[in-house]
């Protein structure tokens, strides 16, 4: 049993060297951990991609299009697991969407398909 006597007074734990850390530092992390929170985690372009099932390249027209929007930390560019998330649900489509054929296009659809069925030789 400790008596009195034999704990460090405040003078004695006043005196011995304290830990520095930077406030720069920790302000980054609080950032990092605030952001992350928020955003649901946070991916880098790469990762994004894959998870998306596109191109890098296709990552970037996405962002500078305005459709995701990248998050600057610790000097690059990460983008919100949430986001990434809700451009999923999307559901887009892959290519072009489909153009209706105007009148005369289905004219002359349907007149060379009569061609091809009267045409000598078949039976």
């Amino acid at each position: 049993m400790m008596k009195p006597a034999d704990t460090p007074s405040a003078a004695a734990t006043g005196d011995l060297p304290q830990r520095k850390v930077k406030k720069g530092i920790l302000d980054v992390f609080r950032n990092l951990r605030a952001i992350t929170s928020r955003e649901g985690g946070l991916l880098p372009f790469a990762s994004a991609a894959s998870v998306l099932g596109v191109s890098k390249q296709r990552v970037n027209d996405l962002v500078k299009e305005g459709t995701l929007h990248p998050i600057d930390l610790l000097g690059k560019k990460w983008l919100s697991a949430n986001e990434l998330e809700s451009f999923v649900k999307l559901q887009r489509q892959a290519g072009r969407p489909w153009k209706e054929p105007s009148i005369k296009e289905q004219w002359v659809a349907a007149f060379a398909g009569a061609q091809d069925e009267n045409a000598p030789g078949k039976k």
